[in-house]
């Protein structure tokens, strides 16, 4: 025995000195090249495995190392790569080619192209498929075989190199099956190989369970069939596939005269249907308009005028109840569901508009110094340059890139422009680079276009700035290569590397280039380098579109061919005609003309390379016979008003005219951007190329081949028997044993056995007899095994073997590793073989060792026995029960590392153990379903191991805790004032050296309550008020970094990098901090506590002192909020509501005080300092934006301001001025000069006399009027370059200057010709009338025959005048408002011209002046109206010539003030009777009652039965709607006929359960709790009844009871699995769970009532308080149950949580039954048609019914209302509504069982807008200006905030709009809105339901029109019971 001792510890241990093993090599030290021949390289690429012998390593060419790449290059051919990794050889084929094989697909031939690198093609080369040679073809430069069906083993020759491929098809198609498949013998071949197929077929899906294509095509065949036969007997089976068959019948159009419509327009429609064979349908159709979420409305029944053609109006008024904003669909039916033709419109009270923008920059990318222009233009719809549009621009930061400076300040917006627009062409704008901070930045720009009334559109653009930068561009022009060096966006001579790739990334060429360089692009090459050392670029040509196309025309007798190839792509073409080809060929141009029969199809293939990759483009040319050409003549300008004749010409597509077509022609306004309408398409299917095969070739080179290590041939080689792994992988005969000093001088060991240098998986090791380790834990556990010193006896337990080592002997202090092989050869070392499961007595044995436990999310615990610690932690990818073990019969000691409790327990087997704090929790586990049995795993190879000490996992638990607080944030009281916030990014590498993790901390100077912890490795803080910062960085270890004096400025990011700091040793203050992040909170008033101790005397970087002042103005006011900031510097701070201020700064500091509207100053301060800025009116005008230049003069009797022309401007002398202008240096006394609209101060060098086109001079009350204070006098100068000019022919002139007239018959669309033919000769012709609108109208006529041809034609007209007038309008007045309305006079000819302009209302003179019109002139007149219910306004010009033109509109005038609603509501309950006296002094008394009835109980089920099922939800409800029915028909003692019916229902849902015996949406889907329960209750109500069904499987009652045992189980979850199982009566012990859910004070209201609902049911102790706790009224007094918190979801929301609680309080005996009427009244109130929501609710509503009033079910009495006194009448069908005279008296008797609702009311106009908050408050303001006043053209929103104090159902919120605005945006909030129309003067909100709180609602709008504006109230009612109502006061809005 000694002598064996003596073996183990001398003989067989291998000396370590050489290497060690945990830092020795795995493979070998170098990768080898070997080159083969051609021979060896084709039996390598045919072998499918390859397995390497030495023959191949004869020539060896190369070495490298192997862990990096080749990097010299080799001569041409095939190279073996081979490493060794551990105990493999991996080797890889390189070959060396200088040309490249690609395979071109036309889906008829094999191509096979060879190129050089050039990509020129090669014509010499040796190409053949398993020995046979494919011919080279000189027309396509390719290898070609004809109609090739081959495949096989390619081989590719060239220059004596050799390239093999394996050459794939994509199906076998010879030419036996071709000719069988494509000719009549398919008739006979198809049916017959089906069949005999199809049995095959099936048996193999059965084998693989793949399903097959004709086992499925029976499947569906009979499933049809099936479908088929249930038409017979149940119509509804069938019912849809019958509606879907009748209209796909169908073909035609049906259009409407315009695509939206007003309400009280007519709507004209125009439709021709005829079947698929062209014939005209001749029958009469009912004409359906179904709105959006509404019912239908059956508009009437209408014949054809002509066969096919239908002609029909309607008017949308007002009877018709239709909601706006809502599109509108017009049906024409055969009868209901069987629709021949459809078509949809919008429903709208629109608005359109006609501003058309465009921007244009000069490229995404600015540079300093390097101009950067825009470029803008805003046209009309008639695409006229406008001529008095301005625009506005605005450039924020989107994301800095990278910050040019240590101290950067980026503001949020960087610069803001307002500038008129040129009236000619497009206003080019340079944006300087002096407004962007020392960084480069990505901007947004955007620009908001306004015309002359203030219309708005916005165009807007990213752009980045480079504040420095070079790079290298690379940019394809056309067919060459331009790669430049560019030194802020210059471009610079420079020197640099191109390397061009091929697609596989092999190098072709590598050149010096001096660049700028442009060279032609090589199709062949993947990828362009450019390489200058610290700059690279490269660029892919696949990036990039290779803009090859073939253009391809046909004619009735010709095809034409044209390809276009800018990039001189050398291309392939194939042309067939159907499946022949007519021509093939090469090039990079194909221009063909060749004639062409109409009947014949060609088809276009076309190959070519482009950046390395093959492309294919496919086209078929056929000839469209049944198209139509359809050509309008109208022209092209006219003249408002103008009268003309239109012809349509429709001809085929030989030219032929085409007689008696149907045509439509209409015409409509450019600003509803039309579309034309879609016509069928009757042309036949072209019949597709036949494919007779496509390729493709691999390149099966072996890459990472790995083949088993052949160590004896290579040890020596290589140079592995110097590497100590190789010794511990290869022992031999001898065992391995290799030790080394252990931390902590822990003995311990790892044992391997290894196969062929593979160590193998060890599942149990046991020492002297007793498991030590196991390998199937799954827990995180180290491969060593803790071990006393000595000698030991070790067996290992692999998979198939059980190896015996009688004694190993272990060193103190040491760690151990052994390997040994199966070559062994020791007589004390034994192996016996075992199976590869565990044998029964190994499993007695070794499962009482196993530990199961129960791990939780974040729990960092151990167990600990004898020393050794087995961690609690799954590891990585393990899932289900946990294990772990070996754990002794023994006192064990269980620790939580988190919250630090322990607890001792002795293990007991086959037990499973879940912790939590003093508790420990143990359930039996059964171990033949989680215990080991077959033994699999991978094997251990972590030498490295060690044991884990206790000591070692505390410090692991810190980092980790440490690294997951992220974000803390205290700033409770911090106060910045007007919202201002700012944001601060930190950089800086000073904490890299320093591993560990840190945190930043952030203190506030100006506020002591200020404090922000956030991680460091977030360098961003958000929401930091301006001030001055202190920054603290606090390490793990708590030593620190402080940063003082850091500056914020409010809106926008600070940037402060910081390089160095000196670290701080740990102190008090960082420790409390890092205990405070490692308990997982901060105590807030600590850590205050900590600050104040910490800062005290406040510790600067600098000489720095603090002064101390405040800031006042010259009348000694505080100023809030004034800036004080330190010149030169970003820190700053602002004063506070007192005017005071400190601020930290250097002692020779120099102060910048501002603000807004004062006089700012630069002063050097003293300790003690404070200031008084004075006012600076001059200041105001600054903001004030000239909109667009006024050419105003005098008026007669409304004055907006004067101008005075040149010429009448006596003793004004200009001339001394033109050519240098000098502007005033005061601006109390003097001019300013406008130069073609902008602005311009200075001397204007270089402006001449004869540049001038027109100078106006605007002095005295004019100039402050039109350009505010300050603007004593203002002098416009119109240079020639801004005068617009448009040329017109001599007869439009003509005709345009004798067209005067005052235009007012305006319209959207221009004309309306349904019923149009063609003549003989495919001519139309009809007279028009152009409207009043100065417009562009779009001409759309469709044609179509009865012989199945179809198309359309369009045509543009635009229509103006060159001298006009346009008017522009308020949409609407309210009495009491101001107005401005906007006159325009515009030109567009070329001549300046004198005009006189005046403006009328209601035919009364209004104002009068005159201009010299060069393009446009804008005047103005107030419009106030009262008394009266609409306004005439007109506009018009007048020309000496006797020329005029003007514009006269109305508009409706709206009464000031609100319609309010008076009258009584009663809530009749049972039997009783009501007096009602009608008051006699308001309008009509309207009558409005509502009930439910018992039939809402067979309404709600016929809906339910007729619902047309799919999921298992709907199908579960359907089946409780079945029995429902029963129970009914059992009351009403009627037989029920749907028995069988339900069984079925019954059935299919138990075929839908999925794998766990559970339910999921569909059929197997994956499990829903709601549905399961759902459908469980419904199963086992069926049961009760009587009818068969299934029990809940075992496996699933299994599966619940595992997941409610699983302490990872949520409480949620655990209620959703106790429902499942209480819904079917399976019986568990409750109360084992519900008590602990009960005390979890997370649950929603939803689990509260679900618990309390189960805990009644089981008979549980439950608390009434909990559920009353969140009952709700209603406005009529009703009860229900809701949470604000609780999610709308069909099984959640408040209707589900009522009817919960009312099953609750119905199986309650000492509920109130006042409670359960109100509850059960709320559930009628509620059951609207629409309301129930989905087919759950439904349901569920039933089944409450059913169970409350089962039991008095044959007594339950309809309401009935008899109505005596003023009227007689009755009513027993509701809702019941009746209109009656004032006056009179009503006696109103109600009888039955159900509550009704009743109300009397009156509806009145009160001038009074007195606000009224009875029943709810409302508020109304807007968001944008303080108080209520609004800016032209600036969006603002109008927010109404609508305060409910019960539960309000069916609100209707009605939101006035100033009579200035028109809506920036229509949107809908779907969240609480059902609805929202826009009507011009207000928005109507729709809500179902508001519960108790305050709801926002916003309109967003855009102020048009200066004035003062009367904004009627806001106001809220019940729509069905409007005497609940509310509103707020009526409040002026002034715009300006």
């Amino acid at each position: 025995m000694r002598a064996f001792l003596l073996l183990l510890c001398v003989v067989g241990s291998v000396s370590a000195a050489a290497q060690a093993l945990l830092h020795s090599r795995q493979g070998s030290a170098s990768a080898y090249v070997y080159q083969i021949s051609n021979a060896q390289a084709e039996k390598v690429c045919r072998a499918k495995i390859w397995q390497a012998d030495s023959t191949f390593f004869h020539t060896l060419r190369d070495s490298f190392p192997a862990d990096s790449s080749l990097q010299r290059a080799l001569p041409q051919g095939h190279y073996l790569i081979a490493r060794i990794v551990k105990n493999q050889l991996k080797i890889d084929l390189l070959s060396v080619q200088p040309f490249d094989v690609v395979v071109l697909n036309n889906s008829a031939d094999l191509n096979i192209a060879v190129h050089s690198t050039a990509g020129l093609p090669l014509a010499d080369v040796a190409v053949s498929i398993d020995g046979r040679r494919i011919p080279f073809d000189r027309r396509t430069q390719t290898y070609r075989l004809r109609k090739s069906n081959q495949r096989g083993f390619l081989r590719v020759e060239h220059g004596g190199l050799a390239v093999f491929y394996d050459l794939s098809r994509q199906r076998n198609n010879p030419w036996t099956r071709r000719l069988v498949n494509n000719t009549p013998l398919r008739y006979v071949y198809r049916p017959v190989e089906f069949v005999l197929r199809t049995p095959v077929d099936a048996l193999l899906s059965l084998a693989d369970g793949k399903r097959r294509y004709r086992p499925r095509r029976v499947g569906r065949f009979l499933a049809d069939i099936g479908r088929c036969v249930a038409c017979i007997f149940d119509d509804y089976q069938c019912r849809r596939d019958r509606e879907e068959r009748f209209s796909e019948r169908w073909r035609g159009y049906m259009v409407f005269n315009k695509p939206k419509f007003m309400p009280g327009d007519t709507v004209r429609l125009k439709a021709f249907v005829t079947n698929r064979k062209g014939r005209p349908l001749k029958d009469s159709v009912s004409v359906m308009m179904y709105p959006e979420w509404d019912r239908p409305v059956n508009l009437g029944r209408i014949a054809p005028y002509l066969p096919g053609s239908y002609d029909f109006e309607f008017a949308l008024h007002d009877s018709l109840k239709l909601q706006l904003d809502r599109k509108i669909r017009v049906e024409l039916q055969k009868k209901p569901r069987f629709g021949y033709m459809e078509s949809v419109f919008r429903y709208e009270d629109y608005e359109l508009k006609s501003l058309q923008f465009s921007l244009r920059a000069d490229g995404d990318y600015q540079y300093r110094g390097k101009p950067y222009r825009l470029h803008l233009k805003g046209t009309d719809e008639n695409e006229l340059t406008l001529p008095d549009a301005r625009t506005e621009l605005l450039l924020t930061t989107v994301q800095v890139l990278e910050f040019k400076d240590s101290v950067v300040f980026v503001p949020d917006t960087l610069w803001r422009k307002d500038l008129a627009l040129e009236p000619g062409g497009e206003t080019a704008v340079e944006i300087p680079d002096s407004i962007f901070p020392l960084c480069d930045v990505r901007y947004r720009l955007e620009a908001v276009l306004l015309s002359a009334d203030n219309e708005r559109v916005s165009k807007s653009q990213n752009v980045t700035f480079f504040h420095t930068h070079k790079e290298l561009h690379l940019d394809l022009q056309k067919d060459s290569l331009r790669m430049e060096y560019r030194e802020e966006g210059r471009q610079k001579p420079a020197l640099a590397t191109l390397t061009l790739l091929d697609a596989l990334g092999q190098a072709l060429e590598e050149r010096l280039v001096q660049l700028p360089h442009t060279e032609a692009v090589n199709a062949y090459v993947s990828e362009y380098k450019l390489d200058m050392g610290l700059l690279k670029k490269t660029w892919r040509p696949a990036s990039e579109q290779a803009l090859l196309q073939c253009f391809a025309s046909r004619s009735h007798d010709s095809l034409f061919i044209a390809c276009d190839n800018p990039r001189r792509i050398p291309f392939r073409y194939f042309l067939y005609r159907h499946n022949r080809e007519i021509e093939r060929g090469y090039g990079t141009d194909w221009q063909l003309r060749r004639p062409a029969g109409e009947r014949e199809t060609y088809f276009i293939a076309l190959q070519y390379l482009w950046g390395g990759q093959v492309r294919s483009e496919n086209y078929s040319v056929d000839f469209a016979r049944r198209q139509l050409n359809v050509q309008v003549e109208q022209p092209a300008l006219a003249w408002p008003g103008m009268e003309t004749d239109i012809t349509v010409t429709v001809t085929d597509q030989r030219g032929r005219p085409v007689p008696n077509a149907d045509l439509t022609a209409w015409a409509v306004t450019q600003k509803f951007q039309p579309q034309a309408p879609a016509l069928p398409w009757f042309e036949k299917q072209t019949p597709q190329r036949r494919l007779i095969n496509t390729f493709n070739a691999l390149r099966d080179q072996p890459q990472n081949n790995r083949t088993p290590l052949n160590f004896a041939y290579w040890r020596s080689k290589t140079g592995l028997d110097t590497a100590e792994y190789y010794r511990f992988a290869y022992p031999g005969r001898n065992l391995y044993r290799f030790e080394y000093d252990a931390p902590d001088s822990i003995a311990q060991f790892a044992p391997f056995f290894v196969l062929n240098g593979a160590p193998q998986p060890v599942h149990v090791v046991y020492v002297d007899q007793k498991p030590a380790y196991f390998g199937w834990n799954t827990n995180r556990q180290p491969y060593s095994i803790r071990i006393s010193p000595g000698y030991h006896r070790v067996e290992l337990r692999c998979t198939d073997r059980l190896i015996h080592l009688d004694s190993v002997l272990i060193s103190p202090g040491k760690k151990l590793i052994l390997s040994l092989s199966d070559s062994i050869q020791d007589q004390h070392i034994s192996t016996t073989s075992m199976p590869t499961s565990l044998t029964q007595d190994e499993k007695n044995n070794l499962y009482r060792y196993i530990f199961p436990f129960r791990y939780k999310d974040n729990a960092w615990d151990y167990i600990e026995q004898k020393g050794a610690i087995q961690l609690l932690q799954p590891a990585s990818g393990t899932f289900g029960r946990q294990l772990t073990g070996p754990i002794m019969p023994d006192v064990v000691q269980y620790r939580n590392l988190r919250d630090n409790h322990k607890i001792d327990f002795a293990h007991e087997p086959m037990m499973e153990y879940d912790f939590a704090p003093g508790l420990l929790k143990m359930r039996s586990v059964n171990p033949e379903w989680h215990y080991p049995d077959k033994l699999s795993g991978a094997a251990r190879e972590e030498w490295g191991d060690l044991v884990w000490k206790k000591e070692d996992l505390l410090p692991k638990f810190k980092s980790k805790q440490w690294s997951e607080y992220w974000y803390i944030n205290l700033a409770p009281y911090t106060i910045t004032l007007s919202g201002r916030r700012g944001r601060l990014q930190l950089d800086g590498n000073f904490t890299n050296k320093y591993p560990d993790k840190a945190y930043v901390l952030l203190f506030k100077y100006e506020n002591p309550d200020f404090v922000l912890i956030q991680s460091a490795y977030y360098k961003l803080f958000h929401n930091l008020g301006p001030g001055n910062y202190r920054a603290i960085w606090l390490l793990q270890d708590g030593r620190y970094f402080v940063k003082d004096s850091i500056g914020i400025e409010a809106n926008g990011i600070n940037y402060l990098r910081i390089d160095s700091l000196d670290i701080l040793p740990a102190d008090d203050f960082s420790k409390s901090c890092k205990r405070s992040i490692e308990r997982d909170y901060i105590q807030r008033w600590s850590l205050l506590e900590v600050r104040e101790n910490y800062i005290g005397p406040t510790q600067f970087t600098g000489p720095e002192r603090l002064f101390i002042g405040s800031i006042k103005d010259d009348k000694g006011e505080p100023l809030i909020g004034a800036a004080i900031k330190i010149k030169g510097q970003a820190r700053g701070t602002v004063t506070d509501f007192d005017g005071q201020y400190s601020l930290l700064a250097p002692e020779d500091a120099v102060f910048l005080i501002s603000y807004l509207g004062f006089e700012s100053m630069e002063v050097r301060p003293s300790a003690q300092s404070d200031f008084v800025l004075h006012s600076a009116d001059y200041m105001l005008s600054e903001v004030l934006v000239s909109a667009y230049k006024s050419d105003l003069v005098q008026q007669d009797r409304v004055s907006t301001g004067y101008s005075v022309s040149l010429s009448n401007r006596k003793g004004r002398d200009f001339s001394s001025k033109l050519a240098g202008i000098q502007v005033r240096g005061s601006r109390s006394d003097a001019t300013e000069y406008y130069i073609d609209g902008v602005r311009v101060s200075g001397e204007l060098l270089g402006l001449s006399s004869d540049q001038i086109q027109n100078i106006e001079v605007i002095s005295d009350s004019a100039a402050l009027a039109v350009f505010g204070p300050g603007a004593a006098e203002v002098v416009l100068i119109t240079t020639k370059a801004g005068a617009k000019g448009m040329a017109f022919d001599a007869a439009f002139m003509e005709g345009a200057a004798e067209a005067s007239s005052i235009r007012s018959r305006f319209s959207d669309y221009a004309f309306w010709q349904p019923r149009l033919r063609t003549n003989a000769e495919g001519k139309a012709t009809f007279r028009v009338s152009f409207p009043d609108d100065i417009t562009q109208w779009r001409t759309f006529v469709p044609a179509m025959t009865s012989r199945r041809q179809s198309g359309v034609g369009e045509a543009r007209t635009r229509s103006f005048k060159p001298v006009a007038a346009r008017l522009s309008l308020p949409r609407f007045l309210v009495a009491g408002d101001s107005a401005m309305a906007v006159g325009r006079a515009l030109n567009y000819a070329s001549d300046t011209i004198d005009i006189e302009a005046a403006f009328e209302i209601n035919g009364a003179a209004a104002g009068r002046s005159k201009h010299r019109l060069a393009d446009a002139a804008t005047d103005s007149v107030w419009l106030s109206p009262a008394n009266t219910d609409s306004l005439t306004v007109q506009f018009s010009i007048r020309k000496s010539d006797g020329y005029f033109d003007g514009e006269r509109r109305s508009i409706p005038v709206f009464p000031k003030g609100i319609e309010r609603s008076e009258g009584q509501f009663f809530v009749l309950e049972g039997d009783t009777s009501i007096i009602i006296q009608l008051p006699e002094k308001q309008g009509p008394v309207q009558l409005y009652a509502r009930a439910d009835l018992l039939d809402v109980l067979r309404e709600d089920l016929s809906w339910l039965l007729r619902y047309e099922y799919d999921c298992n939800e709907q199908m579960a409800s359907k089946l409780k709607a079945l029995l429902a029915d029963e129970q009914i028909a059992a009351w009403l003692e009627q037989p029920f006929r749907h028995k069988q019916e339900l069984q079925k229902l019954i059935h299919r849902i138990e075929k839908n359960r999925n794998e766990r015996g559970l339910w999921g949406w569909w059929n197997k889907s994956a499990t829903s709790g709601w549905i399961s329960v759902h459908i469980l209750e419904t199963l086992a109500q069926a049961r009760s009844k009587g009818y068969k069904v299934e029990a809940l499987p075992r496996k699933a009652v299994e599966e619940i009871i595992w997941e409610l045992e699983n302490r990872q189980t949520g409480n949620e979850r655990k209620l959703e699995l106790l429902a499942m199982l209480s819904a079917f009566g399976e019986k568990i012990d409750y109360s084992a769970y519900l008590p602990f859910i009960q005390k979890d004070t997370l649950l929603n209201v939803y689990n509260h009532f679900r618990l309390i609902e189960l805990q009644q049911r089981h008979g549980l102790p439950w608390q009434r308080d909990t559920l009353l706790r969140y009952q709700r009224e209603t406005m009529f007094g009703n009860v229900f149950f809701s949470d604000s918190a609780s999610l709308e979801q069909p099984w959640r929301g408040h209707l589900p949580l009522t009817l919960m609680a009312a099953r609750i309080l119905h199986s309650d005996s000492t509920a109130s039954p006042d409670l359960q009427r109100r509850i059960r009244n709320y559930l009628l109130e509620q059951r609207q048609s629409g309301l129930w929501w989905n087919t759950f609710q439904r349901a569920q509503w039933l089944e409450f019914f059913m169970e409350t009033w089962s039991k008095n079910a044959k007594a339950l009495q309809a309401p009935r209302l008899e109505l005596s006194g003023a009227v007689q009448d009755s009513a027993t069908q509701f809702p019941y509504e009746r209109v009656l005279p004032p006056g009179g008296r009503i006696e109103l008797r109600k009888t039955g069982d159900f509550p009704v609702y009743f109300t009397a009311y009156q509806r009145y106009w009160d001038n009074d807008t007195r606000a009224d908050s009875t029943y709810f408050k409302v508020r109304s303001f807007f968001d944008t200006l303080p108080g209520d006043t609004l800016q032209a053209g600036v969006p603002a929103k109008l927010v109404t905030e609508v305060t409910v104090f019960r539960d309000a159902p069916y609100l209707m919120l009605e939101v006035p709009i100033p009579a200035s605005c028109s809506y920036e945006s229509k949107r809908t909030n779907y969240g609480k809105e059902s609805h929202r129309e826009y009507f011009k003067h207000k928005t109507a909100i729709f809500c179902e339901r508001l519960g108790i709180g305050t709801h926002r609602f916003e309109v967003e709008l855009i102020p048009r029109y200066a004035g003062s504006y009367q904004l009627n109230p806001a106001k809220v009612e019940l729509m069905y019971f409007p005497v609940f109502q509310a509103n707020v006061a009526g409040i002026r809005v002034r715009v300006r």
